[in-house]
């Protein structure tokens, strides 16, 4: 109550005292690293340790560098429980496969309104609140991965916890049993869930905050070799919106390294958020989180058994709509830094697909389904070259879209005389993919290409200043959040008096 007790956490002048006191922050600790005070004050501990390391953020803050270096793996495991358990109860009770009804409508009217009622207008009915969505989880959760490596490790650690029946977390007075799990399955699962409903201010901010985190994960190079680990395969349950030309299965999703659940809930992503009001912020952190993976697979060699398919068509579908809304889109953002970053991840495959593509065949069919999309990139190379030409705002990241289209242009170029000479001599009007890929294949070594650089090259992630203003705007919120929860409740503080006996 204290912490939160002005809405603006820097202007709390008692949190210096707390912020400066090494005493408070190891008491935190201790209770994270204990089974019983942690089921009981996990999730308070986590809201603390937000609340005290955003404290005056542009200075010097101790809480924050006290937890960059922390190495305890219980401490460190106990934190990554407390987190996990929070998203585990949003996940159960958020998920809309478990009511009976069957249909497609009733399944998306379902999930949308259960996601959307986590948005709660305030009482002026102007701001929204994230009430329920285990913000302050997510920001503890962020600054553990932002400011501390140790806790990559914790990442795919099996966590066995029940969920607490006396925390703030929740106002269920029975405890609720949860399925064995670990942070980033549990992660995904939720994300999956909450970028469903990002039309309002809220729900953006908290998809926005998911992928913030996960881009964290993805630069990392430990947390990149354990979701890439062939032997560590994990079934994630990634929730998805029922459209009409598919049906969402029941069924659990087979265990896979978790980087293709990564990806996998990025290409859901990119391809259910194309509207004309296109959140084109979160549309270049997900195809940031995707560059990552990308560069740290192709510099470590991993060969992940990936349906690499599913995210081509996701990249050339938003080249698509980007091209179609150029006018609209235009207005609002830089369409061509976009496409800018897909085309390079286009052309990381096409230059060194042989490097972590798993068989020659996936190679073979990244090539099949440049050429199918060959009237996308005639649009986009259109486009391109009518603006990099002018003197408009936006001519320098066209020209750099230009020369990036070069080798995609070749491809086209090359192939596609050799494709109509084939089916000119073989009288056929209509050619299968498999007689499409033969052609690719009988002319890959008379194609020439050129090397372009720093493919594999992205800015890091930095707070400051990019997201200092968001990050603010979060921290109010956790704050008035966390004041409705704690208002007339009643805590038994016997557990963590008697030290858990």
């Amino acid at each position: 109550m204290i912490m939160t007790a002005t809405e603006i956490v820097s202007k709390n002048r008692i949190m210096e005292y707390f912020v400066n006191s090494s005493t408070l922050l190891e008491s935190l600790f201790w209770l994270l690293s204990q089974t019983e005070t942690r089921l009981e004050f996990g999730y308070d501990c986590l809201i603390m340790l937000a609340l005290l390391v955003n404290f005056e953020k542009d200075r010097p803050n101790a809480c924050a560098v006290r937890l960059s270096l922390v190495d305890d793996h219980v401490t460190l495991n106990g934190y990554s429980q407390a987190i996990t358990t929070g998203l585990s109860e949003f996940c159960v009770e958020h998920n809309p496969l478990l009511d009976n009804s069957s249909g497609w409508l009733h399944s998306f009217s379902t999930m949308v309104g259960s996601i959307g009622s986590i948005f709660v207008a305030d009482e002026n009915g102007k701001n929204e609140s994230l009430s329920g969505t285990k913000v302050g989880l997510l920001m503890a959760f962020y600054e553990a991965v932002h400011l501390n490596r140790n806790f990559m490790t914790t990442l795919a650690n099996t966590k066995t916890d029940t969920s607490p029946s006396n925390s703030l977390s929740q106002n269920i007075t029975s405890p609720l049993q949860l399925p064995p799990s670990n942070l980033l399955v549990t992660f995904l699962e939720y994300s999956s869930l909450v970028m469903q409903d990002i039309k309002t201010e809220s729900g953006s901010n908290l998809t926005k905050l998911c992928f913030i985190v996960l881009s964290c994960i993805a630069e990392d190079q430990y947390a990149n070799a354990l979701m890439s680990d062939p032997h560590l395969v994990f079934r994630v349950q990634l929730h998805r919106v029922p459209m009409r030309h598919r049906k969402i299965s029941p069924d659990l999703a087979k265990p896979a390294p978790l980087v293709c659940s990564l990806i996998d809930l990025n290409v859901e992503f990119l391809m259910t958020h194309l509207t004309k009001r296109l959140p084109h912020e979160i549309y270049m952190q997900s195809i940031g989180i995707i560059h990552r993976v990308l560069c740290y697979q192709k510099k470590s060699r991993t060969r992940v058994n990936f349906d690499w398919k599913q995210l081509w068509t996701a990249f050339f579908t938003v080249l698509k709509f980007l091209c179609s809304n150029e006018v609209s889109l235009l207005k609002k953002f830089d369409i061509f830094s976009m496409a800018l970053q897909i085309v390079n991840m286009v052309n990381l495959f096409v230059t060194f697909g042989d490097t972590f593509l798993v068989t020659p065949a996936a190679y073979d069919e990244l090539y099949y389904e440049i050429i199918r999309w060959q009237q996308v990139f005639d649009n986009l190379w259109s486009l391109t070259a009518r603006h990099a030409s002018s003197s408009g705002d936006y001519q320098p990241t066209a020209a750099k879209l230009s020369f990036s289209l070069t080798n995609i242009r070749g491809i086209l170029t090359h192939f596609s005389p050799k494709i109509e000479e084939y089916l000119s001599s073989q009288s056929i009007s209509t050619p299968s993919e498999e007689q499409i890929i033969e052609v690719v294949r009988q002319n890959y070594e008379s194609l020439t290409l050129k090397i372009l650089d720093n493919l594999d090259q992205y800015d890091r992630y930095s707070e400051v200043p990019k997201y200092s203003s968001f990050f603010t705007s979060i921290v109010r919120v956790m704050v008035k959040d966390t004041r409705q929860i704690i208002t007339n409740k009643q805590i038994d503080f016997t557990t963590i008096l008697t030290g858990g006996e």
